[in-house]
């Protein structure tokens, strides 16, 4: 299980409700329990590869109702577009890019990395659902030696 040194306390059944019916939108059991546990915040471990691109870390995983810049409802609304419409943002590296759960009536709900400040917008996938992405977390610079998309041995 994923561990943070910084977390927003934990989000309401009734929070993530009015979420979900504000964007008409529904989120898998595996994120609600992460809202209802930590509700974003700052992973200890927070460095993953990300296929032909390189690594990055996770700045911060958005919460509901934080008050501060990493509002998963400001940013769910800033990113809404129609090439994003069935991504929900949930966290932001230090470079401003954002990961993505996908969402839908598809039974993929992996994880992707976006470069959101490019015209492309081509969503890289870097886990096949959210508790692998979180499994997945590494301690910062455990990618020094990332070398053709396999993580060090």
């Amino acid at each position: 299980m994923v561990e943070f040194n910084e977390t927003f306390g934990s989000a309401t059944e009734l929070q993530i409700a009015r979420f979900e019916s504000r964007n008409r939108l529904r989120l898998p059991p595996s994120y609600k329990q992460f809202l209802m546990t930590h509700n974003g915040g700052h992973p200890i471990n927070d460095e993953f590869a990300v296929p032909g691109w390189g690594c990055t870390s996770v700045q911060y995983f958005f919460g509901l109702q934080t008050g501060d810049s990493y509002d998963l409802q400001d940013w769910t609304t800033q990113l809404r577009c129609d090439e994003l419409a069935h991504f929900l943002p949930i966290a932001v590296d230090g470079g401003g890019w954002v990961v993505f759960l996908r969402l839908g009536s598809s039974a993929d709900h992996g994880v992707y990395f976006i470069d959101t400040k490019s015209e492309s917008r081509y969503p890289i996938k870097i886990a096949t659902d959210f508790p692998s992405f979180l499994d997945g977390l590494m301690p910062t610079e455990s990618f020094d030696h990332y070398v053709y998309g396999r993580p060090p041995a």
